[in-house]
């Protein structure tokens, strides 16, 4: 699969910096052959002379992309040739809950909202507290 990206602009966001390096991301804004726009990004390390010493893409299948990009210039076209990665690392497919005929949601999910059964021991708690702050009060007056 080749592909051919144009890129618009490429942006350094530092997030780091000491005396010999400085870490940040690359975010690279590219165009498709088919004029879709897209934004790759990668983490990134800077010399003390402000150039790329090592780039890394933040998933995986983007790894070919951001090692073309990392020496390309604004407004330059690539082309990669995806064929060979695409061998070596075989995309898997995302786990559906059709495929496997299990219920696609955790039934022993604890979310934030409580539910009634632990409504009374919330309410208990609450009560409990309410009458130690009293106590306090009246202990204190």
């Amino acid at each position: 699969m080749v592909k051919t990206f144009t890129i618009q602009d490429i942006l350094f966001n530092k997030i780091s910096r000491s005396l010999f390096k400085t870490r940040g991301t690359l975010e690279f804004f590219v165009i498709d052959e088919l004029g879709n726009e897209r934004k790759v990004i990668a983490m990134a390390t800077l010399n003390f002379q402000n150039k790329i010493k090592q780039v890394r893409a933040l998933y995986q299948r983007e790894i070919p992309l951001v090692a073309a990009l990392k020496h390309a210039d604004v407004n330059q076209t690539i082309t990669i040739d995806f064929s060979e990665f695409n061998k070596t690392f075989v995309r898997k497919p995302a786990p559906s809950c059709k495929s496997t005929h299990q219920p696609c949601f955790d039934p022993g999910f604890n979310t934030v909202i409580p539910d009634m059964s632990r409504l009374p021991l919330l309410m208990s708690l609450a009560l409990f507290g309410a009458f130690i702050v009293f106590l306090v009060a009246i202990y204190i007056l």
